[in-house]
C-alpha cells in the first residue's frame, strides 16, 4: 500500500493507494535469473515509455544494440562483477535486431534539445554469441536489471520504461 499526502487549506488529506508488484528481484536469485536469460536464443523487449540514447552528446531513436547495452552496462557497473562488465562490447556485435514494431512518441520532457520524439514499442533481439560465451551471463544479468533500471537517456524523468520476454513476441 502506497501513502500520498496533500496539504491544502490548512487541511491535510491522506490517500491510500494499492501498489502492485511487477517483478521481485532478491540478491540470492540474480546469477540463477541471469543464467536462465543468458541462455535464451532471442529476447523481446518492449519500450512502455518513450525512450531516446544519448551516444558522443546526440540523442538516437533506435534500439541499436551499441546504444541499448553499452550505455546499460555503464548504468548498472556497481550491480555487475567486474568481469561482466567489461564483456558488454561483445554484445554490440553478438545481439542483434531481428523482428520490430515500433513506433515514435511525443517525450514528455522539453528540455531535451533538439528531439521531439522517442521511440515505443516491441524489439526482438537474437542472441548469435555461442552457448559457452561467458557474455551471455553479462547479457543475462543486464535483461534480469533492465525492468529495475529501465534503459536509455532520462529514465528519472520516466522515459526508458522496458518490460523484458524471452522469445519473440511480436
Amino acid at each position: 500500500v502506497g501513502l500520498n499526502c496533500a496539504l491544502g487549506g490548512g487541511r491535510v488529506s491522506l490517500l491510500l493507494e494499492t501498489v502492485t508488484v511487477l517483478q521481485t528481484l532478491t540478491s540470492d536469485a540474480l546469477e540463477s535469473q541471469a543464467n536462465a536469460w543468458g541462455n535464451c536464443d532471442a529476447f523481446t523487449i518492449t519500450f512502455r515509455t518513450p525512450t531516446v540514447f544519448r551516444h558522443e552528446n546526440r540523442y538516437h531513436c533506435l534500439p541499436q544494440s551499441d546504444l541499448l547495452f553499452g550505455g546499460f552496462s555503464r548504468k548498472v557497473l556497481s550491480w555487475l562483477p567486474k568481469d561482466y562488465a567489461e564483456q558488454a562490447p561483445e554484445l554490440y556485435t553478438g545481439v542483434l535486431p531481428d523482428q520490430f514494431q515500433l513506433s515514435t512518441a511525443p517525450l514528455p520532457v522539453q528540455h531535451i534539445q533538439n528531439l521531439a520524439n522517442g521511440v515505443v514499442g516491441r524489439c526482438t533481439y537474437r542472441v548469435l554469441l555461442e552457448k559457452d560465451n561467458p557474455a551471455r551471463l553479462s547479457l543475462g544479468m543486464m535483461l534480469v536489471l533492465m525492468p529495475f533500471f529501465g534503459v536509455g537517456a532520462k529514465t528519472a524523468m520516466g522515459l526508458g520504461a522496458v518490460e523484458v520476454a524471452r522469445g519473440c513476441v511480436i
